[in-house]
């Protein structure tokens, strides 16, 4: 008997660890708990059909259950078709999103021209949209072109609207298209804009990602790598950490489902895996894009991480003024650092200062007062003049040198913008003296030339390396490039103004904002691509010298980075925090370098090329209670979660020096070491 008892416990014990190999085999590397973009493991629906019953190659796998229908949409988009002389007019009735997997929707509307001679067709004014159709929960709606268009003969335009998903509800606007004075032959589309949440997408996990993670050039098989497999907007995520062998498997939903349910033109409904294992550079890759029951293997080869320099803050300095630092900028020789005061709405509406700082000690050279808060402001590259636009109605052109006003204009409003020429000799303000923009003499203040082709105000702007031209961002979108002339060379419309503007040693711009698509443009204005920025608001960015390479950070917490020349994502990385802060991404001119400032954590980081940190710095807030009105007067929204923390980073032209800027009154010079 007791022999017996023997062989149970056995058979029991073999019984129990060959179940344990099983599980073990067919769930490796599944790891519970939230996702990168900040949900949990389960974004789908399971089919129920069991798992490690499957086999493909060496790996034992989950099983998939495709011929079980996907759920539709809650409204289900009709083609339709209006006919306006001889303009024909397509879009779909609905256009949908829905939080947190898409944080916006697009509607794409066609207009072709099917008769012999150009035609001029007229839109229902977006500002009268906005008033007629959108409620005020809907923070963002945007165009991105004007109003007024001219169609060429056989030619097909595509017209482009943005709406924000901040609340879940639903409205319709009607768009009204006619050629004639009277608008006799007017015709109307009628859009159904949706907006959902996660309860409405119903979708079965019908495909598998799976395979294996080595090290690049040994083979050698990496475990406990946290791995990463993002839904395509990157705000849903399965976080897995491979087994010994170096194994991970994910049961997603196929792409064919995805597209098909969220029928968003811009979008790429493709998965994209991160990895990020110490002594190893970061990895990424995109453009996976797994079929109905398909089981899609896709092995990684992580490279050993290189000698990578690091950084230590070399100085800080601290005031007390009632708004916190927006921006910081240094000028080419490293010798000064400029600092304005200013908050996102609501408004404070109280006097504050501009700074000027040693770049090399930190030590506060001067402070010059003004009536409010200043937005816009810069120094000349060689640090002879500082310039700050403000919202008391000022510009001001001050002697770095000597803290002492050279000029100031009365603009007849808020200015938010100053940018001096590279060589010094122009500064481009807006909006001033009744203008959309200025171009002034920066020496004496002389008037060069006023321009109003845009008519609205001026929010950002950027000259060319030669300074012969300038490209300005206006607040509903217009986006312009100028001789300093004034003679216009090409304009667009990207939504509302460019938050991130820049051009390169080439000419080529680049531009995005809360329309969340990053556009470049060539010397000529046309588009050389564009990238629908797929999870939030893109608010700060910089490119390389060259264009080759550009940052972007996200009111989501991504920061991306692109290949210039044709828009493609080299990596992109889930930042430790809500935001990237306002004005926070900053690149050294080889690209090989990126700042990224977090708000509201009050943490900077560093990364090098291939998306690897290589510098973390985490301060804690200023209890100055002059601050106490700015936290108190935080704004809902967006804007609650960018106060804090760093508002501003600039890096020097070698990666060698970061300045970074925070909310709370602190700017902070680190130096790599």
């Amino acid at each position: 008997m007791k022999l017996n008892a023997q062989i149970v416990i056995l058979l029991v014990v073999i019984i129990s660890l060959a179940a344990f190999g099983l599980w073990s085999l067919t769930n490796w590397g599944q790891r519970p708990g939230p996702g990168s973009g900040g949900t949990n493991q389960e974004w789908g629906q399971r089919p129920g059909t069991g798992s490690g019953q499957g086999t493909s190659g060496e790996f034992q796998i989950p099983d998939v259950d495709a011929s079980k229908p996907q759920s539709n949409p809650p409204y289900v988009a009709e083609l339709k078709t209006l006919q306006l002389g001889n303009l024909q007019i397509t879009y779909k009735s609905v256009t949908a999103s829905y939080s947190p997997m898409t944080m916006g929707t697009d509607l794409y509307i066609r207009v072709k021209n099917t008769g012999t001679k150009s035609e001029i067709l007229h839109i229902t004014p977006l500002k009268q949209l906005v008033a007629d159709y959108v409620p005020k929960w809907c923070m963002h709606f945007f165009a991105f072109q004007s109003d007024d268009l001219t169609v060429a003969s056989g030619e097909e335009k595509i017209l482009h609207y943005f709406a924000s998903n901040d609340d879940s509800g639903q409205f319709d606007v009607k768009i009204d298209f006619w050629q004639t004075a009277d608008k006799s032959d007017k015709v109307t589309a009628t859009i159904k804009f949706y907006s959902g949440t996660r309860n409405d997408v119903k979708l079965y996990e019908n495909s598998v990602i799976y395979g294996e993670i080595k090290e690049k050039g040994t083979g050698k098989k990496i475990d406990n790598a946290d791995l990463s497999v993002n839904l395509f907007s990157g705000r849903e995520s399965k976080r897995i950490v491979t087994d010994g062998m170096g194994r991970y498997s994910a049961v997603v939903t196929s792409s064919d489902d995805l597209a098909k349910f969220f029928d968003q033109e811009q979008y790429s409904y493709d998965y994209f895996i991160t990895v990020d294992k110490e002594g190893y550079e970061y990895y990424y890759a995109d453009g996976i894009k797994p079929k109905p029951g398909e089981k899609i293997r896709f092995d990684i080869e992580l490279e050993p991480a290189a000698s990578s320099p690091t950084y230590k803050m070399n100085w800080e300095s601290k005031v007390s003024d009632y708004y916190g630092f927006f921006w910081a900028l240094v000028d080419d020789g490293w010798k000064y650092v400029v600092g304005s005061q200013a908050k996102h709405t609501p408004e404070l509406g109280k006097p504050t200062n501009f700074y000027l700082f040693d770049a090399n000690t930190g030590n506060q050279l001067w402070k010059y007062p003004t009536g409010n808060e200043c937005w816009g402001i810069d120094i000349t590259r060689d640090g002879s003049l500082v310039a700050a636009g403000c919202h008391d109605n000022y510009v001001y052109v001050v002697n770095a040198n000597e803290g002492i006003l050279k000029w100031k204009k009365d603009c007849g409003g808020m200015n938010r913008e100053v940018e001096f020429s590279h060589n010094g000799k122009y500064l481009l303000t807006g909006p001033a003296e009744n203008h959309d923009f200025v171009l002034y003499n920066s020496a004496d203040g002389t008037v060069v030339k006023e321009i109003d082709e845009c008519r609205e105000s001026l929010r950002n702007s950027k000259f060319t390396l030669d300074d012969s031209k300038f490209v300005v961002g206006t607040s509903f979108g217009c986006t312009a490039m100028f001789d300093t002339a004034g003679n216009k060379i090409w304009e667009n419309h990207i939504g509302e103004f460019p938050m991130v503007l820049a051009i390169d040693s080439q000419g080529s711009t680049y531009a995005t904002g809360k329309g969340r698509t990053l556009f470049s443009f060539d010397t000529s204005g046309k588009t050389r691509w564009s990238f629908r920025v797929p999870d939030h608001t893109a608010g700060t960015g910089a490119i390389s010298s060259d264009g080759s390479r550009v940052a972007v950070g996200t009111g989501g917490g991504w920061v991306y980075y692109f290949d210039g020349s044709n828009g493609k994502i080299l990596w992109r990385e889930k930042l430790p925090c809500i935001n990237a802060g306002h004005n926070a991404v900053s690149i050294s001119s080889d690209g090989k370098y990126v700042a990224v400032g977090c708000a509201p954590e009050y943490k900077l980081l560093v990364f090098n090329e291939k998306g690897t940190k290589i510098y973390e710095y985490q301060s804690t807030e200023n209890t100055d209670p002059i601050l106490n009105e700015k936290w108190a007067t935080i704004g809902p929204g967006a804007s609650e979660g960018t106060q804090r923390g760093i508002m501003g980073t600039y890096t020097s032209s070698d990666g060698s020096k970061i300045v970074a800027a925070y909310g709370d009154d602190y700017i902070r010079e680190f130096v790599k070491v």
